[in-house]
């Protein structure tokens, strides 16, 4: 029989805790009450305006052991990531991919996107120790090996530099047109974690500019871009100076493709990311000029049309040159260690498009509503209750997202049992492995694995704790509507993971 427990916090103080002790085999044994721990601690809040929402669920038992506000809706901020992975997971499984595709039909250079949101992925790139666009060098050493569809061109290395004659088409209808989700305010569409969601990206879809001194006090600097594209348009308004403090500032102008750098600059500096407008556009033009680079050129236009079948497939009149292979796991990293809010609305579409090709057998674009059909799927199967939720992106950057704090709790019980269970858990970030927590909880005497998000006004955490004697709990601690710092929140967060750590010690097994 297993120990079941449940503890409702409805104010600062304890109420009344039911237990019921297993007869037989190891039980675990609340040293100093996990419950009454957890309840003083999240029971009184820094601000009386602030709530919060909190469940915890013993995975060995499968029963909630605490619940404060559980069932209240509340704005989960990038705790939204756990059910684009969870679904993920659940829909492509771990060994699916993606596929970005180098192929050519007649005289024309196709490239073919899959939606891909870590092509270019700098922090990809330097785990590999390569560079983002190392893949270029990689398909223009596989065109150069196609020497019957092309041509050396004249006055160059007749090994090495070659122009193809025909167009540069560029099919990213893998995914819809809607590059920004509605919700997103301009403000956030111009940062990096506000960036755009295309059928074909490069760089998490987003550049980085380079500002340098340049001639005298008050001359125009110098500046370079990476990736470099002449879809952008840098307007440039920065002065060199003299002294070695002023930072420039690197900026969007709203619904467009001009980048603004204003300001002044002593020294050379690299400015934060900004976003692009048009990822797709943006994409196909950095690698067209990248391979003219590499010494491979082409001689038409780029053509953005559909050469992908009605069934998703491709057509048997293209010959496949090259792919850049990147596998689910690399993007979920990306999504649960880092953060990455563009490869997981990326993910989130791509989810959209996968079921409704298992629904329907041909294939929609992805979409963000398609991609909440997909993932409510999950939900649904997780037992989680979808009445009360509001998915609209999958980032959580969008304020008008509702979670409850036990459904959160539900879908990481489920993904625990899941046959992907270690993929989902060492994508999140780890006190022991890598992330925020490793930083923020490298003293906490148990393996914490789980997901930080953050918007004004909301902190949250949600994930799994083991502790030393292998008691694995599902939590979900969700703060709303306070003000200023989040600082003390991120204080309550460790101490929860704190006194779970504390919460299990195993009795002997009677003879």
């Amino acid at each position: 029989m297993s120990p079941i427990r449940r503890f409702r916090v409805r104010s600062a103080f304890p109420v009344i805790l039911i237990i019921a002790i297993g007869l037989l085999g190891a039980v675990p044994v609340w040293a100093g009450g996990l419950e009454s721990k957890l309840g003083k601690t999240l029971g009184k809040l820094p601000q009386k305006r602030a709530v919060c929402g909190a469940a915890v669920i013993d995975l060995g038992s499968g029963e909630l052991v605490f619940g404060l506000n559980e069932t209240r809706s509340m704005i989960p901020a990038s705790n939204q990531k756990l059910i684009v992975m969870a679904a993920a997971l659940d829909t492509i499984g771990s060994k699916g991919v993606y596929r970005t595709t180098l192929a050519a039909r007649g005289q024309d250079l196709i490239v073919i996107g899959d939606g891909d949101p870590t092509l270019g992925d700098p922090k990809l790139a330097e785990a590999d120790g390569s560079s983002p666009l190392k893949f270029i060098e990689s398909w223009a050493d596989a065109l150069a090996a196609e020497g019957e569809r092309t041509s050396p061109s004249k006055g160059g290395d007749s090994a090495h530099s070659w122009i193809i004659p025909g167009d540069f088409i560029v099919d990213d209808t893998i995914l819809d047109a809607e590059y920004f989700h509605p919700d997103w305010v301009a403000a956030d569409r111009v940062k990096w974690y506000g960036a755009p969601i295309g059928g074909l990206n490069l760089n998490n879809n987003c550049v980085e500019l380079t500002a340098m001194p340049n001639g005298k006090s008050g001359d125009a600097c110098a500046w370079s871009i990476f990736p470099s594209s002449s879809a952008l348009n840098v307007i440039n308004d920065c002065v060199t100076s003299k002294s070695r403090k002023p930072v420039p500032i690197i900026g969007r102008r709203h619904g467009t493709s001009d980048l603004v750098l204003s300001g002044k600059v002593g020294k050379r500096l690299t400015l934060k990311s900004v976003s692009v407008f048009q990822p797709s556009q943006f994409a196909a033009t950095a690698i067209r000029e990248a391979l003219a680079g590499e010494d491979i050129h082409l001689r038409g236009e780029t053509r953005f049309e559909r050469v992908r079948t009605r069934d998703g497939g491709l057509p048997n009149d293209l010959r496949i040159i090259a792919e850049h292979v990147t596998p689910l796991p690399d993007v979920l990293r990306r999504i649960g260690t880092d953060s990455q809010n563009m490869c997981a609305e990326a993910l989130f579409k791509r989810l959209g498009r996968e079921s409704s090709k298992r629904r329907n057998g041909v294939p929609v674009a992805g979409s963000w509503d398609t991609g909440r059909q997909a993932v409510v799927q999950t939900l649904q199967r997780a037992g989680c209750d979808v009445q009360k939720m509001v998915v609209a992106d999958g980032s959580g950057l969008s304020r008008s997202n509702q979670l409850t704090a036990l459904d959160l709790a539900r879908l990481l019980q489920y993904m625990h049992k899941h046959p992907d269970a270690q993929i989902f858990r060492e994508s999140l970030a780890g006190n022991r492995t890598g992330g925020k927590l490793k930083r923020r909880m490298s003293d906490v005497e148990a393996d914490v694995f789980a997901k930080t998000g953050y918007l004004s006004g909301v902190r949250s955490l949600s994930g799994y704790v083991r502790t030393p004697d292998n008691c694995w709990y599902a939590f979900s601690v969700i703060f709303n509507g306070f003000r200023g710092s989040s600082g003390p929140y991120n204080k309550l967060h460790d101490q929860v993971c704190d006194i779970l750590a504390d919460g299990c010690q195993v009795a002997p097994r009677k003879p």
